[in-house]
């Protein structure tokens, strides 16, 4: 009778202790990609905002991101470069049941698979107002679409950068309903170039 319950116990044991450490290394291995998916530890370098129009706008907070790489040759903004990299998960919103259900859902942002999007720009086109355009190009839910940005930037050191663009949410797998489709964007920032 002994011998039958051993040998009954021990598989169920070894089955909970194997179960046990294959979440142990789950766990483990979430929480390394988490870390290792956006390790900048800067300040941010000013704000950058998106709204989603749900009845009334909705102002999305992007609370971490950072130019990863910033270039102007000569000073010149129309040879501007840069990479900007976005924490989607640090995306807030003062109506917490919307940013906690935008964030999750895999129709919205999904930050479970997709935590970062990422912002290139290359060169920009001066205007008769004295701002700038320029087709940067957006990288979000492994969706890369140009937006077109227009801004305004300081003519002295340290440059600050002001501007604003709209993109289509159904552009980047948005098809949740409920909000508009256009969603506009805005940003303010400080350059990190000497």
């Amino acid at each position: 009778y002994v011998t039958t319950i051993k040998s009954v116990m021990y598989p169920k044991f070894l089955y909970s202790l194997l179960g046990l450490s294959l979440l142990s290394i789950a766990l483990i291995s979430f929480n390394f990609t988490d870390a290792a998916f956006y390790q900048y530890e800067g300040e941010t370098p000013g704000v950058l905002t998106a709204t989603g129009m749900t009845g009334g706008p909705s102002v999305f907070t992007f609370e971490r991101w950072h130019f990863a790489e910033s270039n102007m040759p000569d000073d010149d903004p129309t040879q501007i470069q840069a990479v900007i990299d976005i924490d989607v998960t640090s995306a807030v919103c003062d109506w917490k049941d919307l940013e906690y259900s935008v964030k999750k859902k895999k129709d919205y942002f999904h930050v479970k698979k997709f935590p970062k999007a990422m912002v290139t720009i290359n060169g920009a086109t001066l205007q008769e107002d004295g701002s700038y355009t320029t087709e940067a190009m957006l990288s979000l839910k492994n969706v890369e679409k140009p937006v077109t940005l227009t801004f305004t930037i300081s003519d002295t050191k340290p440059y600050t950068i002001q501007g604003s663009g709209e993109l289509n949410r159904r552009d980047f797998r948005f098809t949740g309903d409920g909000p508009a489709d256009e969603v506009p964007i805005a940003f303010e920032a400080t350059l990190p170039i000497e």
